[in-house]
């Protein structure tokens, strides 16, 4: 009886949970949302349906969500078919497009980010200045470890895999295995 009574309590805090932050969103997605989703900002997010966000037997499940952020008009977001996004991910577009290919697995506690969103010089740090952005292509069936970062300006050439832990700051060629901070390629597959 106590099994059953905590399953029924789990799959209502989960259910409750993912309305608040659907609630809550700027934009409404239609995807498999096992993990909440939060969406903020003015620009386009193009999630295909078949996007799956969260898995349950992962870290971080009850913790965290997932934080899709367009923050400028001309900010994009585009997920394809098939893509599991696991738990904890922040993708941020600050006026570039992120396109995600289909088939792809991300780890979870993944971050996205098209720009340094603050100037590097202390002068202009905190008043814009000059802020560097550049679109991300992650083509079809890309694989991304735990804990990695992708950062402006690149693309990760289709059936790559990207090492736990990584930081990719600069472009990564198809059909190879990456791994580092920053990320290099190790072994072609």
């Amino acid at each position: 009886m106590k099994k059953l009574i905590v399953k029924l309590l789990l799959l209502f805090f989960k259910k409750l949970r993912i309305a608040f932050y659907n609630f809550i969103s700027e934009h409404k997605i239609k995807a498999i949302v096992i993990q909440p989703v939060l969406t903020k900002g003015i620009g386009s997010i193009h999630i295909s349906k078949s996007v799956h966000f969260g898995v349950e037997r992962s870290p971080c499940f009850f913790t965290h969500y997932i934080y899709l952020d367009v923050r400028k008009a001309s900010s994009e977001i585009v997920i394809g078919d098939n893509t599991y996004i696991n738990n904890g991910a922040c993708i941020i577009s600050d006026g570039c497009k992120i396109k995600i290919g289909e088939n792809c697995l991300f780890g979870s506690s993944l971050q996205i980010l098209d720009s340094d969103f603050h100037d590097l010089s202390p002068a202009n740090r905190f008043g814009g200045g000059n802020i560097i952005r550049g679109d991300i292509n992650i083509e079809d069936n890309v694989f991304v470890g735990n804990n990695v970062t992708i950062l402006k300006g690149i693309t990760i050439g289709k059936n790559s895999v990207i090492a736990n832990g990584s930081i990719v700051s600069s472009s990564i060629p198809a059909n190879v295995i990456a791994a580092g901070i920053p990320a290099k390629v190790i072994k072609s597959l």
